[in-house]
């Protein structure tokens, strides 16, 4: 095989190998093709330093990328000579690479044509006898060219130039990666940082978070027990809306007191049982009649009065109609409006109900009472009792409007 065939063939196959031993080191920095394991710094030096690159790769690539192929018109050996000039090597390497490229141009390449016209015998001999001189002599140059090629690959000079260039490479790379390094583990430092604060951040607003939800549903509960404990004050109150105003705050128990005789003559009832008699609110406002709130010492004089007035068909003083509402906190007036719809759906189908303390609707279907708080536990009551409900309504905002309450209401 000729050298320049040799070299044609060996030149690609050196630059794909040292191709592929670049891309395989660079892999090897990035497993699974991520980055973090490059940022954390479990790669190995060995693997970070890249020799594949700098060595296998471009070291590779180029040396063996210079010597240039032969052609038919140029000769392998004086090309050959030009590479290694190109990487100064020693001027004796030379020299007999010159002898044998002389021998070899002077040396017959071709063998002669036959000569077609008649020859003598003694002629003929004679021209092998030279050819056979001339390709001993060149299988002897061929053999001198390859010993002087192998000498060159045994010089110590190409091995101490690589051997200083890898170690130029690879202060290089330790100039270059060291602080790369650094910032990478004050990165992951200042991260890790980062991360604790976010996970004690986290856990404190959890923290509140559960704080929060004791409070509110504790502020529900105090809620409710203030609005019990306003009811439970005022269950000895009766509301009475429709008297006209203009009389003196000292004549108005003596009127009350009157008209209460006056509509229950059976009744045992003195001034001493009405323990304060006035009207809401402190100044009298033009074109609207304040409602009149009174007070009983005695719990059981009130429920006589208001299931006596609570039956009758219409309260009349002095011509005006009366209405008589039972006194509660602003709140539960607001849920019982809620809640009209439902009881008068109630009421529609003859179910009897009555409101109780704390905030809760009893409703008497069957033997036993059902007691009802959420309005999700009424409706769920008229689905199992299949009751079309109500449309649902949105809860009314602003100041309490008080209802009538009449016997027939709670009662039938």
């Amino acid at each position: 095989m000729c050298v320049g065939t040799c070299a044609r063939i060996l030149g690609p196959c050196l630059f794909i190998l040292g191709l592929l031993s670049i891309i395989a080191n660079t892999l090897l920095l990035f497993p699974s093709l991520e980055w973090c394991y490059l940022k954390e710094g479990q790669i190995t030096k060995n693997a970070v330093l890249m020799p594949g690159v700098w060595g296998g790769g471009l070291l590779v690539s180029g040396y063996f990328s210079g010597p240039p192929c032969c052609s038919s018109d140029h000769n392998c050996w004086m090309e050959m000579e030009l590479f290694f000039q190109q990487w100064h090597l020693p001027k004796d390497m030379g020299k007999p690479r010159k002898n044998i490229q002389k021998n070899l141009m002077a040396a017959p390449w071709k063998e002669p044509e036959k000569q077609q016209d008649n020859t003598t015998e003694e002629s003929t001999s004679g021209e092998e006898s030279a050819m056979e001189d001339a390709e001993g002599e060149m299988a002897a140059k061929k053999q001198g060219s390859s010993r002087s090629i192998q000498d060159i690959g045994k010089n110590n000079d190409m091995k101490s130039f690589l051997h200083q260039l890898r170690k130029d490479l690879q202060a290089d790379m330790e100039a270059v990666v060291a602080p790369l390094q650094s910032m990478l583990l004050e990165i992951k430092s200042k991260l890790d940082g980062v991360e604790r604060t976010a996970n004690s951040a986290m856990e404190l607003a959890q923290e509140q978070e559960e704080k929060v939800s004791a409070l509110g549903s504790e502020l529900k509960q105090l809620q409710d027990k203030l609005e019990d404990q306003e009811n439970r004050n005022r269950r000895n109150n009766l509301r009475l809306r429709g008297f006209k105003e203009g009389e003196k705050s000292q004549e108005l128990k003596a009127i009350i007191l009157k008209w209460i005789k006056e509509l229950i003559p059976d009744l045992e009832i003195s001034e001493m049982h009405l323990e304060q008699v006035h009207r809401v609110g402190g100044k009298e406002i033009k074109g609207r009649r304040r409602d009149i709130i009174v007070r009983f010492a005695f719990y059981t004089m009130k429920t006589d009065v208001y299931r006596a007035l609570r039956d009758m068909q219409s309260l009349m003083y002095e011509e005006e109609q009366i209405e008589i509402y039972q006194d509660l906190a602003s709140e539960t007036v607001q849920k019982r409006k809620n809640w009209k719809k439902y009881t008068e759906l109630l009421r529609n189908e003859n179910i009897r109900y009555t409101w109780g303390f704390p905030f809760k609707l009893s409703i008497w279907y069957g033997r036993t009472p059902i007691v009802v708080t959420k309005l999700p536990q009424l409706e769920a009551f008229f689905e199992r009792k299949k009751i079309q409900l109500p449309e649902s309504s949105k809860e009314t905002k602003g100041k309490p409007h008080w209802n009538i309450v009449k016997g027939r209401n709670v009662k039938k």
